[in-house]
């Protein structure tokens, strides 16, 4: 199978123009359903070539976007259990989301936890 380059040179100038306008715009769609909390303008600076990840989208919102890592991932990987997980999720985010409440949530499944584990 010919390369990209090669395929495109073999087209004449007109369809290469319609192909090359079609493919920055399955980009732009590309880029605003991976970042949708990003702006337009921010959106455009992103390098279309980067393979992007799980990781590299956020589903409703962008609070862990912020975030060296993002907690489920952090959690996932060090095969943390669900309620420790969650508790975990609750506190790094309450600075950028639901403040108090999730601090709330927090201790909700660090009592859960002490109860299933310690039988107190």
């Amino acid at each position: 199978m010919a390369d990209l380059k090669t395929q495109m040179d073999a087209l004449g100038p007109v369809a290469r123009k319609k192909l090359r306008k079609e493919m920055e715009e399955a980009k732009k769609v590309s880029r605003d359903y991976v970042f949708p909390e990003l702006t337009a303008e921010q959106r455009d600076k992103i390098d279309p070539a980067k393979t992007l990840t799980v990781w590299d989208t956020q589903v409703g919102g962008g609070h862990y976007k912020s975030m060296a890592i993002q907690p489920t991932e952090f959690i996932m990987k060090n095969n943390i259990p669900f309620a420790d997980g969650c508790a975990i999720k609750y506190i790094c985010r309450h600075r950028l989301k639901n403040g108090k409440e999730d601090l709330e949530k927090a201790i909700h499944y660090i009592q859960m936890i002490i109860d299933e584990e310690y039988g107190e």
